[in-house]
């Protein structure tokens, strides 16, 4: 079940991967249902899309009923991260989000060195905690974001949840990593942008007023859930270069 995940997660992150798989997917078809036109082909591809994530779906319940039997802590909790990961990028790019009744949900304890340790039972994120961005997979109940550590050892003061996507678009601009032509940034397959030289997204829609905010020459769209919050800030720090495991999150 791993080596399946972990063949998910490499295809749904490498886009021309997924379109050779896809063509091959499509070439390997009898004749009479193969595609003759674009909106079959399409409807097709949604067909073969949803087979992956109920593939996730399926998967994520087997790992959530092996975190009740399983007393292989590392190899659980290393699964489960991952499993926990990988569907919210999947939620992310493809609209739609994990189910909360069936999510194994794994919150290890804090550790020195910025980051957690796995742990075989949940533990509540704790205020005073610092977690590497590229670790921190918020959830209900959690305190918020109180400070973000940039890669050069300044901070930024948060005051709320968005705060945490702004405070790194503005110190990536300022420092030089982000520029117009990492715009627009959003999900690999979603419409939604999470920043862009316009307030507007893909489909020509514009980012909420409430929720939308100017940075430098940027707008950015804040209108997301905490978690969604938590991975847009990572695809726009790897997007502008760098790597999340270079910025640490205070939880105040």
């Amino acid at each position: 079940m791993l080596e399946n995940i972990q063949g998910h997660d490499e295809l749904l992150a490498d886009d021309n991967r997924l379109d050779s798989e896809f063509t091959a997917y499509v070439n390997a078809l009898p004749e009479e249902r193969q595609p003759q036109s674009r909106p079959q082909e399409r409807r097709l591809f949604n067909e073969w899309e949803s087979g992956l994530k109920n593939d996730l779906r399926r998967w994520q319940t087997e790992l959530s009923v092996l975190s009740n039997q399983s007393n292989e802590v590392s190899v659980l909790g290393g699964a489960q991260r991952k499993l926990i990961g990988l569907l919210n990028d999947v939620a992310e790019e493809m609209g739609m989000r994990p189910s909360a009744a069936t999510t194994p949900e794994v919150r290890p304890t804090a550790k020195a060195g910025g980051h957690r340790a796995s742990s075989s039972s949940p533990a509540a994120a704790v205020s005073g905690e610092q977690i590497r961005l590229s670790d921190f997979i918020p959830s209900s109940g959690d305190p918020n974001p109180a400070e973000i550590q940039f890669p050069d050892g300044t901070t930024g003061r948060l005051k709320s949840q968005r705060d945490l996507m702004l405070a790194t678009v503005e110190w990536l601009w300022q420092q030089g990593n982000l520029t117009k032509a990492h715009c627009p940034i959003g999900p690999k397959r979603g419409k939604n942008y999470y920043v862009s030289t316009k307030p507007a997204h893909s489909d020509g829609s514009p980012f909420a007023k409430s929720d939308r905010a100017p940075v430098g020459p940027y707008y950015v769209n804040t209108k997301l859930p905490y978690g969604q919050l938590v991975s847009a800030t990572r695809t726009i720090v790897e997007h502008a270069g760098l790597h999340p495991t270079q910025f640490q999150v205070l939880l105040g």
